[in-house]
């Protein structure tokens, strides 16, 4: 291929795009220098067909955040940036600016040249303020899903906003937003298509997870270490939820078996389950898992009243259980751990701070001539899987 480009612009459109949509944001961009034909079918219609964009790899410079004297300089890259290609795109969709030091400001501009975004993805944002939400909640009305996980300065007026009036969203990322409360998030109630929650970490009760789960079409739940969540929340997930996939009420300390046992008696569909730090979780509320085909991923890490026989009899009645997370848990037996990985269909168990276990199972399973035994072993902390721990 010649550097002007011109052999690449003499094949058919349709081949030149398809070879174009192997490349990156930034690449596709690149070409653009290559001639004036070139620019054109970049800009007239890859970019004007352009549904997704991800701004950290159009403009990788900018994702890492660095000392302020250079944060003004990179604010007014990634601004300039997005207002480019809301001029160019005309039919985007999806925007994920995470990581990126995007301000209010420079959002709203964005969202005036290019309105009614289906997702947004602003993670780790930590210049998104409440002005910023409200201006979404103006100009996107039809939003489907927004992450907004660590925007610290996110409160619950930002919430409110977006709530009341982007009531179509079915997915909702506030994992360690501070500000929000139940003030803001009692407004999940007028969302009746959400389909996936995620409130780790925040200040919410019963009354937010209730709100949540009326519209009845909750798939994925996730709050883990709201600590005045109660069973009540989860006796509402079991009545109103029963498709519910995905649980995590990790470290939600007033947790019991009572309510879990509802929940894993309803939903027929549970997937994945992170009981973990739930110290009032014994057998009784994993039993009625027991032959379940759904089940893949179980996580009851200092469950100290789960044991070792509940554990073989999950592992050989599921199937499909592939991934158990038994930290803390030091009265299993070698025996029972054993038979979980030769029994059972365990490709990952996490074994940490569980006494002798680890040293013995890898004894075990170094010795082993069984071919079929292909279960991994964890004794550290990348050992907490990212799906294990049920993270989005």
């Amino acid at each position: 291929m010649r550097s002007d480009g011109k052999q690449l612009t003499q094949l058919p459109c349709e081949c030149t795009f398809r070879i174009l949509s192997f490349l990156s944001v930034t690449e596709v961009l690149r070409c653009r220098q290559l001639s004036r034909a070139m620019n054109k079918i970049v800009a007239d219609h890859l970019l004007n067909n352009l549904r997704e964009l991800s701004l950290c790899e159009a403009i990788p410079s900018c994702k890492v955040l660095v000392d302020d004297a250079r944060h003004a300089q990179q604010e007014t890259t990634v601004a300039a940036g997005l207002e480019w290609f809301g001029h160019h795109c005309k039919n985007l969709c999806n925007l994920d600016v995470s990581c990126m030091p995007i301000s209010d400001a420079g959002l709203t501009r964005f969202l005036q040249i290019s309105p009614n975004l289906s997702a947004i993805d602003l993670a780790h944002c930590p210049y998104i303020t409440d002005d910023g939400l409200k201006q979404i909640a103006e100009s996107c009305p039809r939003l489907l899903g927004l992450d907004l996980v660590g925007c610290t300065e996110v409160g619950d007026s930002g919430v409110r906003s977006l709530l009341e009036k982007c009531t179509m969203l079915q997915v909702l990322y506030l994992g360690f937003v501070r500000g929000a409360t139940d003030v803001g998030l009692i407004r999940l109630g007028e969302c009746a298509h959400l389909r996936s929650l995620y409130v780790g970490g925040l200040r919410v009760s019963d009354g937010t997870l209730q709100a949540a789960a009326a519209g009845g079409n909750l798939r994925t739940l996730h709050c883990n270490s709201c600590v005045w969540v109660t069973d009540q929340a989860l006796a509402s997930l079991a009545t109103l939820c029963v498709h519910l996939e995905v649980l995590n009420v990790n470290s939600c300390h007033r947790i019991t078996d009572a309510g879990v046992c509802q929940v894993t008696r309803s939903c027929k569909r549970l997937q994945l389950l992170d009981v973990g730090e739930c110290l009032h979780v014994s057998d009784v509320a994993l039993l009625p898992l027991q032959g379940s085909v759904e089940l893949t991923a179980l996580v009851v890490d200092r469950c100290v009243g789960v044991t070792g026989e509940t554990l073989l009899a999950l592992c050989t009645s599921c199937p499909n259980l592939k991934r158990l997370s038994m930290s803390g848990l030091g009265h299993v037996t070698v025996e029972a751990a054993w038979a979980m990985v030769t029994q059972g269909c365990l490709s990952e168990l996490n074994v940490l701070r569980s006494g002798d276990l680890f040293a013995e199972l890898g004894r075990l399973l170094q010795g082993s001539e069984e071919k079929d035994v292909r279960t991994r072993l964890f004794d550290h902390e990348i050992a907490q899987l990212k799906d294990l721990r049920l993270t989005p």
